[in-house]
């Protein structure tokens, strides 16, 4: 496990000074345009947190493809199918997926990165299998981009919670059958969840109000 954790550091480091020997290579072109200008380059760069979906290509948004294709860089999770980064001929690709013990770059690296190449002007996707804010830490690099005062947007994508039953032929909600969404808590952040945890009951799912602040008066659902 040591050794592979020791890895895991090395390819990060790795990625992360592959991609920064890339940016300064933007940077070096943009000083030379100022200097043939006579003056400062004015640039403004976008990032999108885009979802893949499932893995199908064929069930990416019509959008997630078009920044894809108009894609100057784009880092991408593990999980993402070969096919869908043909979208992003155009585009430098990084690898930024995280394994157990062996993560190619880490977190804060990766939103380090983000805001870098968009303040140099460079058209960024962030690409996640599913949806960015389902389980990829979409909100966490939002978050840094506002604070950095980056421009972005975000490409929801179809999450494997729903498409995986609906490929299968099952519905996630059924009138008279299925009132509720079962939630499932992940052992990783169980005490942070702790005191949402206590809402749940055994044997059953709670039903949660539309805007998701509660649920409806604790009402268990048999199963």
């Amino acid at each position: 496990m040591r050794d592979s954790r020791r890895g895991g550091r090395r390819h990060a480091e790795t990625n992360l000074a592959r991609a920064s020997r890339e940016l300064a290579e933007v940077d070096r072109a943009a000083r030379a345009v100022a200097e043939r200008t006579g003056g400062l380059v004015a640039v403004t760069g976008h990032v999108s947190l885009v979802g893949a979906g499932p893995g199908d290509p064929g069930l990416l948004t019509r959008t997630a493809i078009a920044r894809l294709r108009a894609a100057d860089l784009v880092l991408y999770d593990a999980l993402i199918d070969d096919r869908i980064l043909r979208y992003a001929r155009r585009a430098q690709r990084f690898f930024v997926g995280k394994r157990a013990g062996r993560h190619a770059m880490t977190q804060a690296a990766i939103q380090a990165l983000m805001i870098r190449a968009a303040r140099r002007g460079r058209r960024v996707v962030r690409l996640k299998g599913g949806d960015p804010f389902v389980f990829g830490r979409g909100g966490e690099e939002a978050l840094a981009l506002q604070h950095a005062g980056v421009p972005y947007d975000v490409v929801p994508g179809i999450s494997s919670a729903i498409a995986a039953p609906a490929s299968a032929g099952i519905p996630v909600t059924h009138r008279g059958v299925a009132v509720g969404v079962p939630r499932r808590l992940r052992a990783r952040g169980a005490r942070r969840s702790r005191p949402r945890s206590r809402q749940l009951q055994p044997n059953g799912v709670t039903r949660r109000r539309a805007d998701g602040t509660g649920p409806l008066g604790g009402d268990r659902v048999p199963r």
